[in-house]
């Protein structure tokens, strides 16, 4: 490997300075006996300390040295990453493109360089907080089940990763690490965290507590482009049983140059033993499908999974690259709004027009890792703007991806007026434009005495909590007024109707659901 090859040139380096800075002319005993004729006595061997005398100039050469040998350490860690990418999508592009994506790096370098610290703010995790444990398990362990989990847990290294890549190869979105390394997950493991309540147990270093789970939720990975018609591209990639979803800032579409479902590298997603994958596979289809799902739109998602793809390597685990670039959209929906359950207040970012940054590419992604977003572009615009429909999307990640999508007739619509009962074009709902509302508003329901805090509100009917019916709603803020209110903590609460009607609230839990993200996109073109 190169950084191997740079970093061994870089101690031979080192040493030679070294040795320039103490003399040349000292000899081994080994060549002692062969200097004879020079009758080297003893006595005239004589080093003052007062000789030897390292100039201060020497030593910062030296440090200078290891400096410029990090930088090119560094420099040579970026490119080799960009040319990886490249080479396994079998894309032709400049190696200047941006790369957005990327979390392998060649770590060798980056450790000897800088050393490792491993975070819960890794690209791809959600930390879901700290919850109790017993000896009853709210999340099954996965000790002695895996090959990864090596070696007694307290005194496992990068404990979160480990964790991570054994429940991803089982197909799990949620895990748990427990007293310094112990691992626990399942398929259930979303709905089963929080039965024994909050902890205040765990540690710092996000690897839990004694009888304390340090929760977290693989998220889809994001990848975004800012990239227009001058071919800018951007690469994003998931593990198999993930689900990709990549975006563009309003008013681009997406255009997919490349894309590889298979298996052309070790170190990406690796399974244990990695002796025992196959490095050279990839579905014959991937770019044809990738195309399918998301040519010319302004957003899309596809599960890197067999069931997609085929099986380009039976026995194998898979991952799925795709190379794109955002380019002016002719007609297509455009992000203008999106808000995550359970981070902070959401309201008010849509209430008020601000003075919004520009878009970001991280604050684009329609993923529960990311956060609020709303796009400058509405920010006192919305008049102006044109719309002709605008469309309300409903994300949910686990156990699969779902979608739920309420549109709405757009023109003439102020930013609040177009969610109305008598604008929807269609729905998921049979019974959402003939059944009867007392609620359909983006302001919704407020009552500070009764801590009512519903937004987004789509409501059939009240007649006390255990009667309250309706399609949606956004419990914002402090809204705990109804029992129904208070199964989930945090704000904000993206409740919806998982029938195809309304759904009673209080009484059918099992068919109300939690977005992880609602998403609002507008239209400004007809077609």
């Amino acid at each position: 490997m190169a950084v191997k090859l740079l970093l061994t040139v870089g101690l031979v380096f080192l040493v030679g300075r070294t040795t320039e800075v103490f003399g040349d002319d000292v000899l081994s005993p080994a060549e002692v006996p062969q200097q004879k004729r020079d009758n080297i006595d003893s006595n005239e061997v004589n080093i003052d300390s007062n000789e030897v005398n390292i100039d201060s100039n020497e030593v910062n050469i030296v440090s200078n040295e290891v400096e410029r040998l990090l930088e090119t350490l560094e420099d040579l860690t970026e490119e080799a990453k960009e040319r990886e990418l490249y080479e396994e999508l079998g894309a032709e592009g400049s190696m200047g493109a941006r790369i957005d994506s990327v979390e392998e790096t060649l770590e060798e370098g980056q450790q000897v360089a800088r050393g490792h610290q491993e975070t819960a703010s890794s690209s791809g995790l959600q930390r879901l907080g700290c919850w109790k444990d017993t000896a009853n398990r709210a999340i099954p362990t996965l000790e002695g089940q895996d090959p990864g989990l090596d070696g007694a847990y307290h005194l496992r290294t990068e404990a979160i990763r480990k964790c991570r890549e054994a429940a991803t190869r089982r197909g799990y979105t949620v895990f748990a690490v427990q007293a310094g390394g112990w691992c626990a997950s399942s398929a259930n493991a979303l709905q089963t965290y929080k039965k024994y309540g909050t902890s205040t147990s765990c540690q710092a270093d996000g690897e839990g507590g004694p009888w304390a789970n340090e929760v977290y939720q693989i998220v889809p990975r994001t990848g975004t482009g800012t990239g227009t018609t001058t071919g800018r591209t951007s690469v994003a990639r998931v593990c198999e049983h993930q689900t990709l979803i990549i975006s563009c800032p309003a008013g681009h579409q997406l255009n997919i140059v490349s894309a590889l479902y298979g298996r052309l590298s070790q170190r990406i997603c690796p399974t244990y033993p990695t002796s025992t994958m196959i490095t050279r596979c990839r579905s014959p289809n991937g770019l044809t499908q990738v195309r399918t799902l998301c040519q010319g739109k302004s957003s899309c998602s596809v599960r890197a999974s067999d069931s997609v793809f085929g099986d380009p390597c039976p026995g194998s685990s898979k991952y799925l690259a795709v190379k794109y670039a955002c380019t002016v959209a002719a007609c297509g929906w455009r992000l203008a709004y999106k808000i995550q359950s359970y981070a902070g207040d959401s309201f008010s970012l849509w209430n008020r027009d601000f003075n919004t940054p520009a878009n970001l590419p991280s604050e684009l992604a329609v993923s529960p890792a990311i956060g609020h977003y709303k796009s400058r572009e509405i920010d006192g615009n919305w008049a102006s703007l044109n719309i002709k429909q605008v469309k309300v999307s409903l994300y949910t990640f686990s156990p699969t991806l779902q979608t739920r999508d309420i549109i709405f007739n757009g023109a003439g619509s102020t930013k609040h007026s177009w969610f109305s009962k008598s604008r929807v074009i269609s729905s998921p709902w049979t019974d959402l434009k003939s059944a009867p509302t007392n609620y359909f508003s983006i302001s919704g329901h407020r009552d500070v005495a009764w801590r009512i805090n519903r937004r987004f509100f789509i409501n059939r009917n009240y007649g006390g909590c255990p009667a309250d019916n309706g399609w949606l709603v956004v419990l914002d803020g402090n809204s705990y007024g109804c029992p129904w209110e208070k199964r989930t903590a945090g704000t904000p609460r993206i409740l919806f109707s998982k029938r195809s009607t309304s759904v009673n609230f209080e009484r059918d839990p099992g068919n109300v659901g939690i977005a992880d993200v609602m998403a609002i996109f507008i239209k400004t073109c007809d077609g």
